[in-house]
């Protein structure tokens, strides 16, 4: 058996690092929900809890984070695919591995080709 791509265990790390990042920031997020609830709840109105918390803040804060994973997640599938084209599968296997179309699978593969093509040309999948 061969040794993980680099590029594979460098994305496994960016994406576990993004997914506690969002996993941090939805409990910030929780924490400020909970905080308006219990305001609501004693009274106070929904313009005044808004003002009392940083929304705007919390709200970015909360989307850059899910970008942020959504992208690393890409990435690291885009890098298992390449690994797996690299290792001899066809767009229809990458496509069963999966569960997608193949015709995603081919999609995924050339986007998969594009991002490995500065380090390394990743070979053309075999026919179906």
């Amino acid at each position: 058996m061969s040794a993980p791509p680099a590029d594979v265990l460098e994305a496994i790390r960016e994406f576990l690092e993004a997914s506690r990042g969002a996993r941090r920031e939805m409990v910030e997020y929780e924490e400020v929900l909970v905080r308006g609830a219990t305001a609501l709840e004693g009274g106070t109105s929904v313009i005044d809890a808004l003002r009392a918390t940083p929304a705007r803040e919390e709200r970015m804060a909360t989307q850059e984070a899910l970008n942020r994973l959504a992208t690393a997640r890409h990435r690291f599938r885009l890098l298992l695919i390449a690994a797996c084209v690299d290792d001899g599968m066809n767009a229809r296997e990458v496509a069963d591995l999966w569960g997608f179309s193949r015709q995603r699978a081919q999609l995924l593969i050339q986007e998969a080709r594009a991002i490995k093509a500065p380090d390394g040309e990743l070979p053309r999948s075999r026919p179906d």
